[in-house]
């Protein structure tokens, strides 16, 4: 009997012996796999954080050389401003001085004054701008958005296309007051407009006509 209740109590310790070592070994295991998951989420994150430096890299070398053809282009004058159109009809536009004024808009004073800073006024002839309707995104690709201007109450939405058209601009003069100019709509139609003279104006024509006139 004594010999009974030995392999009785060996029996016990031996299974005891064998959970314990299966429970070990499933810790073990755990920790393991808790180990690669953590190791594995770090190397994504390292690599979206490379991903998210390189792409900012190339935002600011696609800045730079914009930066730099824009200044081989426009001889270092740089002039970016926000305007607002507002409708106007022919006999305005006469009264003002502006001729012809269905291929041209007048900008306001102050526009004229940033640029006599910067000594880009004072040459004969037309000068050239590019009028878009575009935003771009803090740290993205320079991504084109679509815009909304009130237009007379009435809103016109639509996105302007690459590239940007290229529109001839008569300054408004020194007088307070506005400009005259036109704006286009997504079927090219044209519809007067005044910029108003706090330089938040300006008019953008989308018209076959138009551009072979400037040409």
């Amino acid at each position: 009997m004594f010999s009974g209740d030995l392999k009785a109590r060996r029996a016990r310790l031996e299974y005891e012996h064998k959970q314990q070592a299966e429970r070990n070994r499933q810790r073990l295991e755990k920790e393991r796999i808790l180990k690669e998951r953590a190791l594995q989420r770090q190397e994504e994150e390292e690599k979206q954080r490379l991903l998210v430096i390189e792409k900012e890299i190339k935002v600011q070398r696609r800045i730079q050389e914009r930066k730099q053809k824009e200044t081989e282009r426009n001889n270092g004058v740089y002039l970016k401003v926000n305007l607002l159109a507002f409708g106007v009809d022919d006999a305005f536009a006469e009264f003002r001085g502006v001729r012809r004024n269905r291929d041209k808009i007048v900008l306001p004073p102050s526009v004229g004054h940033r640029m006599e800073i910067q000594n880009a006024v004072g040459l004969n002839g037309p000068m050239y701008f590019r009028l878009e309707r575009s935003s771009y995104k803090e740290g993205a690709e320079l991504e084109r958005e679509e815009g909304n201007i009130d237009r007379g109450g009435k809103k016109w939405k639509g996105t302007l296309n690459t590239p940007p058209l290229m529109e001839r601009v008569r300054h408004a003069g020194r007088e307070r007051g506005g400009g005259i100019g036109q704006i286009g709509d997504e079927k090219s139609k044209r519809t007067d407009c005044v910029v108003d003279g706090k330089g938040t104006g300006c008019g953008i024509s989308n018209n076959d006509n138009n551009n072979n006139n400037n040409n």
